[in-house]
């Protein structure tokens, strides 16, 4: 999660698109492991993650979300920055109430929304063609 923090230091706002291919180069991502779709099938491993990045950043309060699909670092995240020079992880992150609470749950509820904020962030970021195409998929199944 570091680099997300990283290319979110300058404090400008990035969007998800943006963040995905700096973080695909900084990991030396290939284009056929960003393809790899997840074992149910129902969208891309590494953009999984990627969400996943901002879903824990955006509870720990690192990172805002300030449009659709578009996030900036807060002062937080900054000092997570200046205090975690090597990594910053679930580990680090669970020094924050807020993080520790998501992670509990709370009878599934928070949990959920944080899938769906994922889910969204992940599909935001897809291109309409391709929405549209699933869309129509899920709409004759």
């Amino acid at each position: 999660m570091r680099p997300m923090l990283d290319s979110l230091s300058d404090g400008e706002e990035r969007d998800t698109v943006w963040l995905r291919e700096q973080l695909a180069v900084h990991f030396n991502v290939s284009s056929e492991e960003r393809a790899r779709l997840l074992p149910s099938g129902t969208g891309r491993l590494y953009d999984n993650r990627v969400a996943w990045a901002y879903t824990h950043l955006s509870h720990a309060g690192a990172i805002e979300r300030v449009a659709r699909a578009t996030y900036r670092i807060t002062a937080r995240g900054l000092k997570l920055l200046a205090d975690n020079p090597e990594r910053i992880n679930v580990k680090v992150l669970s020094q924050f109430p807020e993080l520790v609470e998501f992670r509990k749950g709370g009878k599934g509820k928070r949990r959920k929304a944080a899938v769906q904020e994922a889910a969204r962030a992940l599909d935001e970021a897809r291109p309409p063609v391709e929405r549209m195409a699933d869309a129509r998929a899920d709409h004759e199944d």
